[in-house]
């Protein structure tokens, strides 16, 4: 990305001076990219194709804010694993319930790695159908772990539920080696980094190589065979840390426990729970207004102008033209009080696999005269 000056003024940009690596770049409100390096004063490479052209206009960089807080004074106390089971009530709920009323994105569960907390979690999940939870497996878990939980937690609808296999040895302050679940390096590189480096998309998977570890010594287990890669991951949905000689460990896959096509892929669970509370947020100027065709009509616009713009960025399907990928095929007033708007859209699907065949072609060199 190369820009000679500011457009719209006589200003020459030093890129050196202003940007830096891991700065999202915008044009207006529209996401270009993430900056991978700033190779001179007027020069800057993106981390991908920017998702919108730049014409005209000022491109701007966002501006995040760090802050920090020490607690003091604290008590754990006693804690038991039931004391994270959901008790529901009004006034005093417990555990899960305790986040009832709550706009939560993901829960996970750090201080307890056990079949009984996962169904737990998994119950007040499906409960609230919003939020997503990560748990992970126990230490030395295998794959007779892994078919194990599957027998538990797998279902045919959707399911909110995401679990990796997997522990960190990480280095301490004092530079010894403890180990860890691997799901505080999953939440912080694929969940926050990954999808921060493309501009904070909802659509993007948390895995693959961006979300390689960056302070992670090694994994239990430290490397598995593809067959047993794959039997976990598609036979018994849990997913996997992968490592890449030269490069180091990420994470290899992105399930739920679901085992249906349409909502195996977690960033495919999240991105719909995004858009339930975005839908939600954006209609809420018709709540107590009259319900005229005007109003229906302001509606269907504002849904068009959300899925036009996730479309534009990649988030639907961008193999069939947007009116294919975002559909109304149903608009129905009931009890004149009472508006049901239907809409079908194609969400975008991670990439799971490669195949690439390599065959002979030595026949080419045989000429007949």
């Amino acid at each position: 990305m190369d820009y000679a000056y500011t457009v719209g003024s006589n200003i020459v940009p030093n890129f050196t001076e202003e940007i830096e690596a891991g700065n999202v770049l915008y044009s207006g409100t529209d996401v270009l990219g993430t900056v991978v390096s700033v190779e001179g004063a007027n020069s800057l490479t993106l981390a991908n194709p920017a998702f919108v052209a730049v014409t005209s206009g000022t491109v701007s960089k966002r501006v995040d804010s760090i802050y920090t807080a020490t607690l003091a004074g604290g008590d754990d106390g006693s804690i038991s694993e039931s004391d994270f089971y959901s008790v529901y009530d009004s006034v005093n709920p417990k555990g899960f319930a305790c986040f009832d009323g709550t706009d939560i994105q993901i829960l996970a569960s750090t201080e307890y790695h056990s079949l009984s907390l996962a169904t737990q979690l998994n119950a007040y999940l499906n409960y609230r159908q919003d939020a997503i939870g990560v748990v992970n497996l126990p230490l030395n878990a295998d794959e007779g772990t892994a078919e194990l939980w599957s027998y538990t937690l797998q279902t045919t609808d959707v399911s909110f539920l995401a679990a990796y296999m997997g522990w960190a040895r990480v280095y301490d302050d004092n530079g010894y080696q403890t180990v860890i679940p691997v799901i505080g390096p999953v939440l912080g590189a694929a969940y926050l980094r990954t999808p921060y480096q493309y501009g904070d998309l909802i659509h993007i998977p948390p895995g693959g190589l961006d979300s390689m570890f960056t302070s992670v010594a090694s994994v239990i287990p430290e490397k598995l065979s593809q067959s047993a890669i794959n039997k976990i991951v598609k036979t018994h949905t849990c997913n996997v840390i992968r490592y890449l000689e030269g490069y180091g460990y990420y994470v290899g896959s992105s399930r739920s426990y679901s085992l249906n096509n349409l909502y195996q892929s977690i960033h495919i669970r999240l991105q719909t729970s995004y858009y339930k509370r975005l839908i939600d947020a954006r209609l809420k100027f018709w709540e107590q207004k009259p319900n005229t065709p005007e109003n229906v009509n302001a509606a269907l616009a504002k849904l068009y102008n959300l899925f036009s713009k996730e479309y534009n960025v990649g988030a639907l399907e961008r193999s069939i033209p947007f009116e294919q990928a975002y559909q109304v095929v149903k608009v129905e007033v009931t009890d004149r009080k009472f508006v049901s708007i239907k809409v079908l859209w194609v969400p975008t699907e991670c990439t799971e696999g490669i195949l690439v065949s390599l065959e002979r072609n030595d026949g080419i060199l045989n000429i007949t005269e």
